[in-house]
């Protein structure tokens, strides 16, 4: 099989305004792979922040069916999570590409409370 291009996108950010409440996405993205024998996708965490996801010795979090070559796919990341995720592509035979891009993420819960605000002072 030849090696998959595939891209990973993790929307994983948290934006915060002075009044706003946190906005957040935790949706692993990729477009798949365009090869004619490929069967499926498996994703891959590290769940703890910092660290390099690898798949030795490891579950996937998730495997995707390949259904359209060059096709969109995606999974969702559980809340109130951080680490490293990619993606590979494994064909009929059972091959596997190599690993996707890695892409850090960081899932915040909806309901925390707001920063602090700054620049306090009484003059």
């Amino acid at each position: 099989m030849k090696h998959a291009m595939i891209s990973v996108i993790l929307f994983a950010c948290v934006f915060f305004g002075a009044l706003a409440t946190p906005a957040f996405a935790r949706d692993a993205t990729w477009t798949g792979n365009t090869e004619p024998d490929v069967e499926k996708y498996r994703v891959w965490l590290c769940k703890v922040a910092g660290c390099v996801v690898q798949r030795t010795g490891n579950t996937p979090f998730a495997v995707v069916i390949h259904t359209a070559p060059g096709g969109v796919y995606s999974v969702t990341i559980p809340d109130d999570l951080a680490g490293d995720a990619a993606v590979d592509a494994v064909d009929l035979a059972g091959n596997a590409s190599p690993l996707s891009n890695h892409a850090s993420f960081l899932v915040v819960l909806p309901d925390l409370p707001p920063l602090a605000p700054a620049g306090f002072s009484v003059r």
